[in-house]
């Protein structure tokens, strides 16, 4: 899968709902495993600050799979017009990423 695809993969999750003053999938993150397999994630916004990003879901629904390393991540944003901004991962998700 061409890291194109795994962008267009990651934005055709992202379907913003506002919670109150929070947003849940407003970003999306698409993981391809080091065995080829696409992982899918959302991020989770909350008031109690226990929310996480995209990224930390697919990564945990890759392991709840039975995988534990990662050849691709991408997490994207898309605007008001449907135009898709490509992610850093935050901090937490790049220490994950580190090969187990």
């Amino acid at each position: 899968m061409t890291v194109e695809e795994l962008i267009q993969q990651a934005a055709s999750v992202v379907k913003p709902k506002q919670n109150g003053e929070f947003t849940i999938a407003s970003v999306g993150c698409a993981l391809l495993s080091a065995n080829g397999n696409l992982y899918l994630g959302v991020n989770v916004d909350t008031s109690s600050s226990m929310g996480y990003c995209a990224e930390h879901n697919a990564i945990g629904t890759m392991i709840t799979a039975g995988e534990y390393t990662i050849d691709t991540v991408v997490a994207v944003w898309l605007d008001d017009n449907d135009s898709i901004y490509i992610l850093s991962p935050c901090g937490r998700c790049r220490a994950i990423w580190t090969p187990m």
